[in-house]
């Protein structure tokens, strides 16, 4: 009987460990540098690329520019004190998670995983939601706060929308946070606004009138890119609070937004609405 080698034997087993190792755990990718994100010579690991994978780790220790749309799976941390600025767009997937201590400005949010913001972050867009945010200071939307199913929350932190707060009907908000929203295209001290929510496939507008205030019609205009606008139809106001209620039969796509004018002059602080809940990607 031959006899067993026992030193191939350790040998392998060192090699079998090294190789579980490896592929157990993700790398770790930190900006020693400021630059652009897309930058060799802002990371001590090589570039973590426009996607960073499942228990990979990104931590942020100088002033980044976020030059490419980015979409975490993993673990990505601003520290305090530090900067991410970008017209791109940023994703949290269901497996990622964002930390923020520091300041982040981009073109779009859209979080599927987890938001624990503890500074500034700010879309230039719509901030849409998935899955949790925890907000525990300022979090601005340039146009839209989108909650679809999500949960938003934090402690006494302040969500603040130039446009408008949509919601779907499972959506969650936090009794501690505070969310505002801003008649930015509205003009005077007008307080009339538009609502949209989605209805069997529809859409149902509404825009309520609570001063009172002298309106003869309403054009309803919609876009599928929020760029190029359509007119829809115009509609005669009511005298009431609710001084306008009109259903689109006619929704052809996933995401449509709505402007509504006043008397063939001002508009109304525009609507987004999402008609049927999709991952997330880079948009």
């Amino acid at each position: 009987m031959k006899q067993f080698n026992t030193t191939l034997l350790k040998n392998l087993i060192t090699l079998a460990a090294i190789i579980t190792v490896n592929f157990s755990y993700g790398k770790t990718y930190t900006a020693i540098n400021s630059g652009k994100w897309s930058d060799a010579n802002t990371w001590d690991n090589g570039t973590p690329g426009n996607t960073i994978s499942a228990d990979d780790e990104v931590i942020i220790k100088n002033h980044i520019t976020m030059n490419t749309d980015v979409a975490v799976s993993g673990t990505l941390t601003i520290e305090k004190g530090m900067t991410m600025m970008s017209n791109k767009t940023l994703v949290i997937t269901n497996v990622g998670k964002l930390i923020n201590n520091g300041n982040i400005t981009v073109k779009r949010i859209v979080n599927e995983g987890t938001i624990n913001n503890n500074s500034m972050m700010e879309s230039m867009n719509d901030i849409e939601n998935k899955g949790a945010i925890n907000n525990n200071s300022n979090m601005v939307a340039g146009t839209n706060l989108l909650n679809f199913g999500g949960n938003v929350a934090g402690n006494k932190g302040a969500y603040f929308a130039n446009s408008s707060v949509i919601a779907s009907t499972d959506a969650k908000f936090g009794n501690d946070v505070k969310i505002y929203s801003s008649p930015s295209q509205a003009t005077g001290e007008s307080n009339m606004s538009l609502d949209a929510q989605p209805v069997n496939g529809n859409v149902m507008l509404t825009v309520n009138n609570p001063n009172g205030e002298s309106v003869k019609k309403f054009t309803i205009e919609k876009s599928y890119n929020g760029t190029t606008y359509e007119v829809v139809t115009d509609v005669t106001a009511s005298n009431s609070t609710t001084a306008m209620v009109y259903q689109d039969k006619n929704v052809q796509q996933e995401t449509v937004t709505y402007k509504v004018r006043v008397n063939d002059a001002n508009y109304l602080p525009q609507a987004t609405v999402r008609m049927a809940l999709a991952s997330a990607s880079i948009r």
